[in-house]
């Protein structure tokens, strides 16, 4: 019986569940021209939410992949090996689930699959790798996701492009088909730190707060969007959040598989859950998936520039909202722990790393009562 892929809805990278039966899910993956598919169908368990149904398909598909991966392990490296074979054995060892894999993937694909895809796997020298980095840092690349030319940060373009061609080459150099990994000989690129300096934050906090309920008084979905943002989360933190990792009865959400490759707790602000459940939705996947493409949302550019106008900082980033909500922090007083668990940073030294046991939802609720806590007696 054929698959009819519109009577599913992606839950996941190579996940989807039917529409109409919570309990049955296609399994998908792509290798190179060649695409894998299963109908999953789960036992029907009494009781059993959407969720848990999800999170059961979620083990399944792991070991559906590694079925999969070992069906192209069986390929023979030849002279002729070309990046893109690297790229589909790398993708093929990875767990595809993960964002931070699903990012590497879309990185490559993105910045470097052009430049250095069809290249012969032996022919291929840390010169060639080093000016692809140059060639992003200075000249960019055509982004088809944002739709303009993206000029990347030489941390992003450098340590990216050595730590995902190197694992790529790793496999090469293990199969013995290259004597030394490229990515090992490419010119060390200098790294600079720009401090973000913020003055008066806790009266920036409040403008912006104030801006973005006025401006998006009749817009739950990009007022709950952005005063996320301002309460300390990354955009892509908020863009991939989804329902089942919110529970609005117990006021708090948890943030999976983090930049620093953690799970959080963390407590839901009052005018975050007042804002998105006004969103009209069904309560299931994305949080703020895209009112057009029903996708994670890639582009806030637009919405940011309604925002500038209104509050009027200069060079104002979307990612400047954590340093904002952070230095205000700072500036009621609170200790550096506290600052840190707020942004999912991790804590330094070898003590609390292997000595010491410590919960950041504790510190996270903290820094939500300081927050707000701000009121216009603070504004400038």
């Amino acid at each position: 019986m054929a698959i009819v892929k519109s009577n599913y809805e992606k839950v996941d990278t190579g996940l989807f569940i039917h529409k109409l039966k919570p309990n049955v899910f296609l399994l998908r993956k792509v290798i190179g021209s060649k695409y894998f598919t299963k109908v999953l169908t789960l036992d029907t368990r009494s009781g059993w939410s959407k969720r848990e149904y999800k999170n059961e398909a979620k083990k399944e598909l792991v070991k559906w992949l590694e079925g999969v991966s070992k069906q192209v392990k069986g390929l023979k490296f030849k002279d002729t090996t070309k990046v893109n074979d690297l790229f589909e054995l790398w993708k093929g060892k990875k767990d595809i689930g993960k964002k931070s894999v699903a990012s590497d993937i879309a990185f490559y694909e993105t910045y470097l699959q052009d430049s250095i895809g069809k290249e012969i796997v032996v022919d291929v020298i840390a010169a060639q790798i080093d000016d692809i980095i140059h060639n992003l840092m200075h000249d960019g690349k055509f982004n088809k996701i944002i739709g303009k030319v993206q000029v990347l940060s030489k941390r992003t373009a450098y340590d990216n492009t050595r730590r995902i061609l190197g694992e790529m080459f790793d496999i090469a150099l293990r199969n013995q088909l290259i004597a030394v990994n490229p990515c090992a000989l490419l010119t060390k690129i200098a790294k600079t730190t720009r401090k973000t300096i913020v003055k008066d934050a806790v009266g920036k906090f409040y403008k912006l707060k104030m801006a973005i309920l006025e401006l998006y008084k009749d817009d739950p979905f990009w007022r709950g969007f952005f005063l996320f943002c301002l309460h300390g989360r990354r955009k892509g933190e908020v863009a991939s959040l989804k329902w089942e990792n919110v529970d609005l009865e117990n006021d708090v959400y948890y943030l999976i598989d983090t930049k620093n490759g953690n799970d959080y707790k963390k407590p839901l602000p009052f005018l975050v859950k007042e804002a998105i459940m006004k969103i009209p939705a069904d309560r299931c996947g994305l949080v703020f998936a895209s009112p057009k493409t029903g996708e994670t949302i890639k582009n806030t550019d637009r919405q940011k520039m309604k925002l500038d106008k209104v509050v009027g900082f200069d060079d104002f980033k979307l990612h400047g909202t954590r340093h904002i909500s952070g230095s205000a922090l700072e500036e009621l007083g609170a200790n550096s722990d506290i600052i840190k668990d707020h942004l999912t940073h991790k804590r330094d030294g070898v003590t609390y790393k292997n000595y010491v046991t410590y919960d950041t939802y504790i510190n996270s609720c903290k820094a939500l009562e300081l927050l707000e806590s701000i009121k216009e007696d603070y504004e400038f």
